[in-house]
């Protein structure tokens, strides 16, 4: 059930708390095997709605988005390899909804092997500078979502900076059922000033 909206929860001081050594890179058709493995994992499908892609769809949906110039004129959906260490621990994307008024969607996946070690906060804290970048994306508000019952998203956002703007009850069906999800927000002067 859809609850009251809590006031933002600011994210740790910076360099009070050590955080991963995370990076991002492109994604492209040779990771494949390994989004087709994080996206089988039983708690993936858990918060998310993940529609079945064969390894061949997958493989073909990441070469239409690979390669694409990360912009002002860019519009859909690009997609990265969270990586620690160098080694792929997950994924995050930005979906481009509105050209116009520059508003942007994310979402993540980090691997079961990868998780409560600080890795989708941080490559959450790298998307967000992406896509505010006024020479590159330059979006003005970023938005996602996370289900009411899935609390690590909702710190993952949190800890990012996001701040919980209402509950839309139904939003999304995952496992055949309707499921509440929590709506977050961010703009561009929350995290430039």
């Amino acid at each position: 059930m859809c609850a009251q909206p809590k006031s933002n929860r600011p994210g740790p001081i910076p360099g009070t708390m050590a955080e991963p050594e995370i990076t991002l890179r492109s994604s492209t058709p040779a990771d494949a095997e390994q989004l087709f493995a994080w996206r089988s994992e039983p708690s993936a499908a858990r918060y998310q709605p993940l529609q079945p892609l064969s390894l061949a769809a997958l493989r073909a949906q990441l070469r239409r988005r690979s390669g694409v110039p990360l912009n002002r004129s860019f519009a859909g959906k690009a997609q990265w390899i969270v990586e620690r260490d160098g080694v792929p621990a997950g994924w995050i994307s930005l979906t481009v909804l509105d050209r116009e008024h520059g508003r942007g969607a994310v979402g993540y996946t980090i691997g079961e092997a990868f998780r409560g070690q600080g890795c989708a906060t941080a490559a959450v804290r790298q998307l967000i500078a992406l896509a505010f970048d006024p020479t590159g994306l330059g979006l003005a508000r970023l938005e996602a979502v996370a289900a009411v019952g899935n609390r690590a998203s909702q710190r993952v956002l949190e800890l990012a900076g996001f701040t919980r703007e209402g509950c839309a009850r139904g939003l999304l069906m995952i496992d055949g059922r309707r499921v509440d999800h929590y709506r977050y927000g961010l703009l561009r002067d929350d995290s430039y000033g």
